[in-house]
């Protein structure tokens, strides 16, 4: 996942997910482990939720 995320463009669960092998479930606890080590960022709120390194 992290592998996905570029610094300069913040991507959603859902464009996330079009590059991974697995669903939003596995996608989403793999974001959130990473946002708590501090190694993404989350941008936006809600439904505009996006994610950078």
């Amino acid at each position: 996942v992290y592998d996905v995320l570029r610094k300069d463009h913040p991507k959603s669960i859902s464009e996330i997910m079009e590059e991974m092998p697995f669903g939003k479930s596995k996608t989403t606890a793999l974001l959130r482990k990473l946002v708590e080590n501090h190694y993404v960022t989350i941008v936006g709120s809600g439904r505009g939720t996006k994610y950078q390194r």
